[in-house]
């Protein structure tokens, strides 16, 4: 009977360690099949991130193209800026062109019209730039140029409007005053760097 026993339980044995051999090999198997299928999980959600992303900047890509985007693209902005300094310089030039007569505070008629035209083009150059960025978001490439144009406007308008001031009222100290601050505009405006 021990023999039977020591048979069976042989017997037992071994058909239960063919058995776990073959169970060692399904686990192996399934644990093979688990990482393969984290790694293809992983990798799909790196791909949904990085789709995203590309529709992300698609759609704001879209909406500068489209106008709708709240922000200002580059070259909308250097554009703008690039009219205005225009329309700046061409002020600027006619305004060298009768300066002496200006500085000499002598009241004449004609100068005086030209004064007031070179002011209104100022004005009108400086609201044309800020109406074009009204309700936009400046670049972050261009906030400090920006800023600086928005300086630079603020001391041409104030400056003009005191120059022709003391050239109506022949008032020397008013008038250095106001070419001053056009100066000081004009050199915040040549000292701008564009990267």
């Amino acid at each position: 009977m021990r023999k039977q026993l020591l048979i069976a339980s042989t017997l037992l044995l071994a058909s239960c360690s063919n058995e776990t051999e073959s169970l060692q090999k399904q686990k192996d198997v399934l644990q093979s099949e688990i990482k393969a299928t984290k790694e293809k999980i992983s990798e799909e959600k790196t791909k949904n991130i990085s789709n995203n992303n590309t529709l992300t900047s698609l759609n704001k890509e879209l909406n500068i193209s489209n106008g709708t985007s709240s922000t200002i693209s580059n070259e909308a902005y250097a554009e703008n800026f690039n009219i205005y300094s225009q329309a700046m310089a061409d002020a600027f030039g006619e305004y060298s062109s009768i300066d002496k007569n200006v500085a000499s505070l002598k009241s004449d008629p004609a100068v005086k019209v030209q004064l007031q035209n070179i002011q209104n083009k100022i004005n009108d150059s400086t609201e044309s730039f800020n109406t074009k960025l009204d309700g936009k978001s400046i670049p972050i490439s261009y906030k400090d140029i920006h800023n600086q144009v928005i300086a630079a406007n603020a001391e041409f308008v104030s400056g003009m409007d005191k120059v022709v001031k003391a050239y109506t009222d022949s008032d020397q100290k008013l008038f250095n005053q106001g070419s001053a601050e056009l100066n000081e505009g004009i050199n915040r405006i040549d000292s701008i760097q564009f990267q």
